[in-house]
Parts: C-alpha cells; structure tokens; sequence
C-alpha cells in the first residue's frame, strides 16, 4: 500500500499551501485591511459603499455629487482617489467629496 492511499483512506491530506521551510515564520503572517468600493444603483438613488473589512464604513450618496464627479467616480482613476482619500483619514462625505472635486 502506497503511502498516498493511505491519507486518501482516512480522509487526511498534507498541507501544501502553508509553506514549510525555516524562512517561513508565520508570527509575521499579518493580515491588511481591505478596503473595497461597491457601487449600487435603484430607480431614483445612486450611491457607492466604502467597505472596510466586510463592514460598511460610509456612503456616498450619488444625489449630492455633481455629474462630473460621478462621471470620474465611474473610472478606475475616481475609485483610486477615493481609496487613497480614505486612506488618508477623510472618513467623512464632504472631504472625500473635496478629494473628488480636486482631480477632475
């Protein structure tokens, strides 16, 4: 009996993603925020959805944006100024609305 048969019977399999070697240290396996942006739209509201770590963090409500800022917030270049605006610290609607306004 092979020695993979073996694991197959009891249902064990090595890990193979975890890597095992002595540079490996997994007390500096550190975990980053995620910060995402999600765009949801209904028949009379626009809005888009700071999301940080699978939590709702702000929304920006696509009624107080003008159409120039919503047109840049619909490029990748718009959601790369909102990412870094929240990076930054502006974790309220008027500055990132600023931060937008900026760059157009």
């Amino acid at each position: 009996m092979k020695e993979t048969e073996n694991l197959d019977e009891y249902g064990i399999f090595p890990n193979y993603a975890k890597p095992d070697c002595e540079l490996y240290k997994d007390d500096e396996n550190v975990v980053h925020q995620v910060i995402e942006i999600k765009r949801n739209k209904n028949k009379n509201k626009e809005e888009w959805a700071i999301i940080e770590n699978k939590k709702i963090v702000l929304l920006l409500d696509g009624n107080k944006l003008t159409n120039k800022e919503k047109g840049l917030l619909y490029t990748a270049k718009g959601l790369k100024v909102v990412v870094d605006a929240y990076k930054e610290g502006h974790k309220s609607f008027s500055k990132i609305k600023k931060a937008i306004h900026d760059n157009i």
